[in-house]
């Protein structure tokens, strides 16, 4: 993948997460600086669709990012210092809480609100609590009754997702994207699982939703909610 390569499907994501639409060449082309033609950003974009980053839904549509293309921005073009700066507007969302006195519902509720996303906490596999349905169902995707049904059946399941991640020995973040196996299609779930020794408890912290979710704001959202939780 050529630089200018990376450059397009970082804007084909960051714009989708966006707008839940295909981004064509000619939308880039005059929105941003790439300093080619409509035409070179298109023979990218094919080159992309050939290597898997990216698909086009109709013949006259612009493209949208794959499993694989979410795989690689995360790993390859989601800088921690995107995440750094994206935490202090979250730390500034929750300024006014008493973080000593934090209730786990409490937070679930603020992180859907923020996320836009389902938000579930668990602690010692004993209690699962999960907020944000309305904010979910009224993402673009789910105008389809059998991604609702598909999803649906996600979260009358979640304890096996729990568990799952209370077995795992490794704190801090884990991202799940479109595992057929576990999420059943075109889901992603961002969660974070520690043993927190002041509240002397295990506790998972998740956002469940659409694999077109923000990771930047989300993963920082996970990450930050851990940090409330060792105060």
């Amino acid at each position: 993948m050529t630089k200018r390569q990376k450059k397009i499907l970082e804007l084909i994501i960051q714009e989708y997460i966006k707008t839940a639409r295909p981004i064509a060449s000619g939308y880039l082309a005059n929105n941003f600086k790439l300093k080619v033609s409509s035409a070179t950003i298109r023979n990218d974009m094919f080159s992309l669709t050939q290597q898997g980053y990216l698909v086009q839904p109709h013949l006259s549509a612009g493209r949208i990012p794959t499993r694989k293309a979410f795989s690689y921005y995360i790993e390859n073009l989601l800088s921690p210092r995107k995440i750094a700066k994206m935490k202090k507007q979250i730390k500034s969302f929750f300024a006014k809480e008493n973080r000593k006195n934090v209730i786990l519902k409490d937070l679930a509720k603020k992180a859907a609100e923020l996320s836009h996303v389902l938000a579930i906490v668990a602690s010692d596999y004993n209690y699962i609590y999960y907020t944000g349905l309305s904010y979910l169902f009224n993402q673009p995707e789910f105008s389809h009754l059998d991604l609702i049904c598909d999803a649906s059946e996600i979260i009358d399941n979640l304890d096996e997702l729990v568990n799952l991640n209370f077995s795992r020995n490794d704190n801090g973040i884990n991202i799940l994207i479109g595992d057929k196996a576990i999420l059943g299609g075109p889901y992603a779930l961002i969660s974070n699982c520690r043993y927190y020794s002041n509240l002397r408890k295990k506790i998972f912290f998740g956002l469940f939703g659409p694999m077109r979710m923000d990771y930047k704001k989300n993963i920082a959202l996970a990450d930050y909610i851990s940090e409330v939780l060792l105060d």
